[in-house]
């Protein structure tokens, strides 16, 4: 992927859990880990975010 990962999930977090939660109509708490994987190196770029069923933050 040709992509900055952070960049990619952070757009996905922005846009995909905002509207799934309107979707389900049910309320989504979600936080992220912050730093690298200890054994893959895999990277996290943290975040956290509350959104209502209307999709709102």
């Amino acid at each position: 992927m040709n992509l900055r990962t952070d960049r990619y999930y952070d757009d996905l977090w922005d846009y995909v859990l905002p509207a799934a939660s309107a979707t389900n109509q049910v309320w989504t708490i979600a936080c992220n880990a912050v730093g690298s994987h200890g054994v893959t190196g895999a990277p996290f770029w943290g975040g956290s975010g509350i959104w209502a069923p209307s999709g709102s933050a």
